[in-house]
């Protein structure tokens, strides 16, 4: 699928974005995405744990995160579950998904892929995320066989991500994150021991595609050896490098990261820049990933309002949240616990400020309980579950709710306090309709 996105051209200007403004020719309406991992796996629907069990992590009572997800741990090859997950996003105003990539294998695209075909259901798009580095440090072989693989892998990806895929004038977005081997950064020169792709490695790849179809690549990483290649940045969570970041230390590097894009942008050595919001970090339950626990300040909520605040003030058709689930780092906004449907309340209003519309009434305990119908024995319930579905994609929030409200308590999966209002919003939405319409 396609979005014009010329607008992300010279795109973001934090401090002054009226002097890029001249550039901005052919304005798309506003998106937000969210960071998805595909990682998750459970006894139940796979035999096994997965990713809830990495450093040593027993579940489902050690976990490898600090929080837990409030309809606890699930399985990211469990459509029903997925299904929940798109509509919570969509409910909220998230328009499509940047889904995290590694090795290509037929097991690895099949869950993409009924993720991709859940995408094209609820009219939401996505981009891949590549993480390069994973081929060499599990491949075997030369360099060149392992970036042959990689080459292959993005290829493959990109195919999978057709019917759905962000692209920019016809051109495909693609993440390429390289989560280590940034030598080239620390020391100023490459080497073929770097443990991703070396700049001639991307550009020969990309020489062999045709001018308009070229990919629009993008990085997490201000790295001069790539000028020229990647057209831009992902922006990241910072400041990881410390062991403890604290609110006051969030709110300095997104003003330093402010001038080091104006600065890239400025100097023409990227065209985009696309800016994240996340609501604190905390990876201590998987060691930091053998840095030790690192810790960003989430202040009650005040850093992820920060960081939307932030986006309100600039020119910026596309923002990205980091993240929907990435339980490990401490950065899910998906329902937990802890946070119930915290997170998700406060990314409704901003989305809907963001795009410039209108609040809508909605409950996010709506896709909760279509949910559990789903897993009801019943085909009379599935089939509710069903039309509430179909109300929830057509917008009739209020609706999907009544109903949704109404069986569940039927079922006793879920006891309103305030029957009475329940019951009173289905004349109004129900029975009051069909009064009139016999009038």
């Amino acid at each position: 699928m396609t979005i014009k996105l010329l607008a992300l051209l010279f795109l973001f200007s934090y401090c002054a974005p009226a002097r890029y403004s001249s550039f901005l020719l052919d304005v798309s309406p506003t998106k937000v995405f969210a960071h998805y991992l595909p990682h998750y796996r459970t006894p139940g629907v796979d035999g096994a744990y997965a990713g809830w069990n990495i450093y040593n992590q027993n579940p489902p009572d050690n976990i490898a995160s600090s929080y837990y997800s409030l309809l606890d741990l699930y399985s990211s090859n469990d459509p029903v579950y997925l299904e929940y997950q798109l509509q919570l996003m969509k409910l909220v105003g998230i328009d499509g998904l940047c889904i995290d990539v590694g090795i290509y294998t037929d097991e690895a695209s099949k869950l993409v892929r009924t993720l991709i075909e859940l995408l094209i259901k609820y009219k939401m798009i996505a981009f891949p995320i590549y993480h390069d580095s994973e081929r060499f440090y599990t491949s075997s072989g030369t360099r060149k066989n392992k970036v042959n693989d990689i080459l292959d892998d993005m290829d493959s990806w990109l195919d999978v991500f057709v019917d759905v895929q962000l692209s920019v004038s016809g051109r495909a977005v693609l993440g390429i994150i390289s989560t280590s081997g940034t030598k080239g950064v620390e020391e100023g020169n490459l080497d073929d021991t770097e443990k991703r792709l070396l700049p001639e490695e991307i550009k020969g790849w990309l020489n062999t595609k045709p001018n308009l179809k070229k990919p629009i690549l993008i990085n997490q990483l201000f790295d001069s050896n790539y000028n020229q290649i990647f057209s831009g940045m992902l922006e990241w969570i910072v400041p990881v490098d410390q062991s403890q970041a604290t609110y006051k230390q969030v709110q300095d590097s997104r003003v330093k990261l402010i001038g080091e894009v104006e600065n890239n942008m400025r100097e023409l050595t990227i065209f985009y820049h696309i800016t994240t919001v996340w609501p604190g970090y905390d990876d201590s339950k998987v060691n930091g990933w053998g840095k030790g626990g690192r810790y960003v300040a989430y202040e009650d909520e005040l850093t992820y309002k920060y960081l939307w605040d932030s986006v309100l003030n600039i020119s910026s058709p596309i923002v990205v949240i980091d993240s929907w689930n990435n339980w490990w780092n401490g950065t899910a906004i998906e329902p937990s616990k802890e946070k119930e449907y915290k997170y998700l309340e406060i990314t409704r209003k901003y989305t809907t400020t963001f795009k410039e519309q209108n609040v809508t009434h909605i409950n996010l305990k709506v896709p909760e309980l279509m949910y559990r119908m789903k897993l009801h024995t019943s085909i009379d319930v599935q089939e509710i579950g069903e039309v509430i579905r179909n109300l929830i994609e057509k917008e009739e929030y209020l609706a999907a709710e009544v109903l949704a409200l109404y069986h569940a308590e039927r079922l006793e999966m879920y006891t309103p306090e305030k029957s009475f209002g329940i019951a009173l919003n289905l004349y109004l939405v129900l029975v009051l309709p069909l009064i009139l319409i016999s009038l």
